[in-house]
């Protein structure tokens, strides 16, 4: 197969998998265990020299790309389809809203749960976890206009980037809260493809 994924168990791999799985394009995947650091030996890094997951190759354009974002832009662009032209600058709005604001916000906050730090100041993880809440909170005001979808009512790679990560959210202190929200992302991944996409990399 001309297209390969590189991917492991995380929240950013699961953008790729799902989407490929939403684009209906036949891959072949690959699965590292991060645990061993498969993700830096020489083989991959010879895709992605950071060394993390997602990366995907398209053997017959040539092309290693990584960045799970940019990867579904890639597809997209490739396929002509979930970019919507009449809605194309909203749903870049949206892409670079869940890959930078909550992202970031879901990085940082799961980073510092995660780290071996001596002392974990309550304090801290508190603002963390409202950074959290403050950047899904603004798709939960979105959806609570009763949208299908993170940009109207079209399912968009804006819901491939938001879904995984606010699936990732959810046992973070206040994103239950979100009831608009998490009544989203339940119904994104009742979509066929999207739990295939997930169950790939169980």
């Amino acid at each position: 197969m001309a297209l390969h994924l590189y991917a492991a168990n995380t929240s950013n791999a699961q953008r790729a998998s799902c989407a490929l799985e939403e684009f209906g394009l036949p891959y072949t995947l690959h699965k590292l265990d991060l645990s061993k650091g498969e993700q830096k030996s020489a083989e991959f890094l010879a895709i992605n020299p950071a060394g993390q997951v997602p990366a995907l190759v398209d053997d017959a354009a040539g092309v290693k790309l990584a960045q799970s974002c940019a990867i579904l832009l890639y597809l997209a662009d490739k396929t002509g389809k979930l970019l919507p032209a009449a809605k194309k600058a909203d749903v870049l709005r949206l892409v670079a809203y869940a890959a930078s604001d909550v992202s970031g916000a879901i990085g940082a906050y799961v980073g510092f749960s995660m780290s071996k730090l001596a002392d974990k100041p309550a304090p801290v993880a508190e603002w963390l976890a409202a950074r959290v809440v403050s950047a899904l909170g603004q798709a939960d005001k979105a959806l609570a206009d009763g949208r299908p979808f993170i940009a109207g009512d079209e399912f968009t790679i804006a819901d491939l980037a938001l879904a995984p990560a606010a699936r990732r959210a959810k046992d973070i202190p206040g994103v239950a809260d979100l009831g608009h929200l998490q009544a989203y992302v339940a119904r994104i991944f009742a979509r066929p493809a999207m739990a295939k996409g997930l169950a790939a990399l169980a």
